[in-house]
């Protein structure tokens, strides 16, 4: 069962309402991107920052030159290329993870039928996953911005805003502000999935979590993958925080081996045999027992015949534990 596994405050380092997250394998950390915090009452043009999985900061960036409404951001690990969604101009904006201020190029959305393109993320062979909020489509483009295919998403999904692909199991997650949950999607739209766990992680108001930016990166202890989740809070509130949530179920640990309990001898008491009465017989272990231990035994047929001369009431008897 999915667990929330840590909880950060983005306003530490300055964004107040993150709204896109992507994981970086060379830095080690996150690229977070803020769509909200130009605007009042912070008026900071420092909208982009890579951050720890401990939640600290690695280094904050102005993308104010490119675009004061970054709403999404993936990272391609063999080009060193951030790509970056804005929902206001509908374009994707390509940087260099080295100098993510200065744009390397672009393309628009509307092309292809983005009208309010939200969140981005990247598969491994490089192709772009383009989520859009109006028309509830996930776009597969090139890194170009080619249009190859597209996914629709169910009416559930009301303003799906955050997105991230999980390339070994070939499934999606996605997020929007009208709920907390968070939903695994399959690649042809099925939800698979409903991820219940920010439900409880209310905000300071009262309302519920917003998830704006989803990655999967590796969990923060090293035990395997976490859901990163941006929580963008109530609009420009400074609430906004990044949820670690774990993925990998921990298998139960294995029950303890049964004690290896021998018989080392069984042997009747001393009784007089008649119609009618019991044999009882005194059974000697090989080493104390916690537990009661079951004795199967068998009969062979002598000067008395089973069944005619004597029966057993029952096939098993369970004997007190040995002291």
């Amino acid at each position: 069962m999915p667990t929330v596994i840590s909880v950060f405050n983005t306003s530490q380092f300055g964004s107040p309402d993150p709204s896109g997250l992507a994981y970086d394998p060379i830095a080690g950390g996150l690229f977070l991107v803020d769509s909200e915090v130009d605007e009042t009452p912070f008026f900071s043009n420092t909208n982009m920052f890579s951050v720890n999985f401990d939640g600290s900061l690695q280094q904050a960036y102005s993308f104010a030159s490119v675009s004061t409404e970054p709403t999404g951001v993936a990272f391609d690990p063999a080009t060193g290329y951030l790509y970056v969604s804005d929902d206001d101009s509908n374009k994707i904006y390509v940087v260099d993870q080295a100098d993510p201020t200065v744009k390397v190029a672009e393309f628009g959305t509307a092309a292809f039928g983005s009208t309010r393109t939200s969140d981005i993320t990247m598969g491994p062979d490089g192709t772009l996953f383009i989520l859009d909020q109006a028309t509830r489509t996930i776009y597969q483009t090139t890194s170009d911005g080619t249009l190859i295919a597209g996914t629709p998403l169910p009416g559930k999904l009301k303003r799906p805003e955050a997105l991230a692909y999980d390339a070994e199991h070939d499934v999606f997650y996605v997020a929007g502000g009208w709920s907390a949950d968070l939903f695994k999607v399959s690649r042809t739209g099925e939800i698979l999935e409903t991820i219940t766990v920010l439900r409880d992680h209310r905000l300071p108001d009262g309302g519920h979590a917003v998830p704006k930016g989803l990655a999967l990166a590796p969990s923060s202890d090293g035990s395997g993958t976490s859901l990163w989740v941006a929580d963008y809070g109530a609009d420009q509130a400074g609430d906004g925080r990044l949820f670690e949530i774990g993925l990998n179920d921990k298998p139960p640990p294995p029950p303890a081996p049964l004690p290896e309990v021998a018989i080392l001898d069984g042997a009747p008491i001393a009784q007089i045999e008649a119609p009618g009465n019991t044999v009882d017989f005194n059974i000697s272990l090989s080493e104390a027992a916690a537990e009661d231990v079951i004795v199967i035994f068998s009969t062979v047929n002598g000067t008395a015949t089973a069944a005619t001369s004597w029966a057993f009431p029952v096939a098993r008897r369970p004997s007190r534990p040995a002291r």
